[in-house]
Formats: C-alpha cells, sequence, structure tokens
C-alpha cells in the first residue's frame, strides 16, 4: 500500500517537474514569439498525451481491482454461506480471502485520492 502511495507521487512529482522545467527553458530560450508560442503549444500537446497515459493506467488498474474485490468477496460470501450451512470450510483460506480483499479495498481506496 506504501508503494504504491509513493510510485503515484513519483510519477506525478516526475510530471510536474518535467513541466515546469519544459516551461521555464522555453521562457528563458533566446527565441522569437512565434517559435516560443510553437514550443509551448508541443509541450502542452506532451502534457496532455502523457496526462492520458497515465488515466488509462489508472482506469485500467482500477477495473483490475474492482474485479478482483469482486472475486474475493463472492469467495468470501460462499464461504461463509458453507460454514452457516454446515459444510465448513477451511478458516484460513476464508481468512486469506477476506485480507485479499481489505488489500484490494485499499488499493482502490489509493487510486481513489
Amino acid at each position: 500500500m506504501a508503494n504504491s502511495t509513493r510510485t503515484k507521487d513519483l510519477v506525478f512529482g516526475a510530471l510536474f517537474g518535467s513541466v515546469v522545467g519544459a516551461v521555464t527553458a522555453l521562457l528563458f530560450a533566446p527565441k522569437s514569439g512565434k517559435e516560443l508560442r510553437s514550443d509551448i503549444a508541443a509541450q502542452a500537446a506532451n502534457v496532455s498525451e502523457k496526462t492520458q497515459e497515465i488515466a488509462r493506467t489508472v482506469g485500467e488498474k482500477t477495473t483490475e481491482l474492482v474485479g478482483k474485490a469482486k472475486e474475493v468477496t463472492l469467495n468470501a460470501a460462499e464461504g461463509i454461506r458453507s460454514i452457516k450451512s454446515g459444510e465448513g470450510q477451511i478458516p484460513g483460506k476464508l481468512a486469506a480471502e477476506e485480507i485479499a480483499a481489505s488489500e484490494a479495498a485499499q488499493d482502490l481506496v489509493i487510486l481513489g485520492k
């Protein structure tokens, strides 16, 4: 969980730093106004592409985690039903599924921030 937060912070920091660096380089470069505007437009397009790529990645991860959470929740519910009906299930397996569901839910919360 902490690794995911650090990775997200690193990605956003790198993206922000690259934007600030690019804008600073453009503003201090000795170019005509037309060239400068052209360079700024090109950098804006690059930032837009990177942002779309990050959004796509977050969407894919979210979809993956939601599917995982649903699967684990269904397995846990089936385990609880079997325990109630007297068929029984290995308690360790149920606990492992609950832990996995909890971790998946925490990952979803992190991605939602």
